[in-house]
């Protein structure tokens, strides 16, 4: 009878044990995998955007028009692209289509991010271009995915944020 006794606690303790490693050990890759999905998808986008091309804008990438637009900024860009039957600089350009492919990803996905595109990358918040600018400022966790861009003289960044 004892050793039965015996055997009970040893099977209790094992069980105690498998649910320990189950929800606590096991938990934490799942973190790290959410946080690398999570900068894939940053990555993932921004290479795939700036490749885009516009045929609405003499087929220039989206890379080529957020130059011209980062270039001219004042005058909201040089490139003109054709779009519902009106002629739109490439910073408005660039306004609208952002609106529409981040409408047709993330929004969809009910991912929630940040797009900015700024020159300092010490302070992006003061020396942000923003009619380039989409999304809500993230609060709290959030994965960021830098992509320089040169333009004359210097260089841009674009970021991107994915909001946890």
């Amino acid at each position: 009878m004892e050793l039965m006794g015996l055997a009970i606690v040893v099977i209790l303790l094992s069980l105690a044990f498998l649910f320990v490693v189950r929800f606590v050990i096991l938990n934490e890759p799942a973190d790290a995998r959410q946080s690398f999905q999570e900068s894939e998808l940053a990555a993932n986008f921004l290479n795939t955007m700036l490749e885009t091309n516009a045929p609405e804008c003499s087929d220039a990438t989206m890379a080529a028009l957020i130059q011209d637009c980062a270039n001219y900024y004042d005058l909201q860009g040089r490139i003109t692209c054709q779009s519902q039957g009106s002629n739109l600089q490439s910073c408005e350009f660039l306004k609208f289509a952002h609106q529409d492919l981040f409408a047709r990803t993330f929004e969809t996905w009910k991912v929630k991010y940040y797009f900015e595109v700024y020159r300092n990358p010490q302070s992006p918040s003061t020396s942000r271009l923003t009619l380039l600018t989409q999304g809500q400022a993230c609060t709290g966790n959030r994965r960021l995915k830098v992509q320089p861009l040169p333009v004359a003289g210097s260089t841009i960044y674009l970021g991107l944020h994915i909001c946890s």
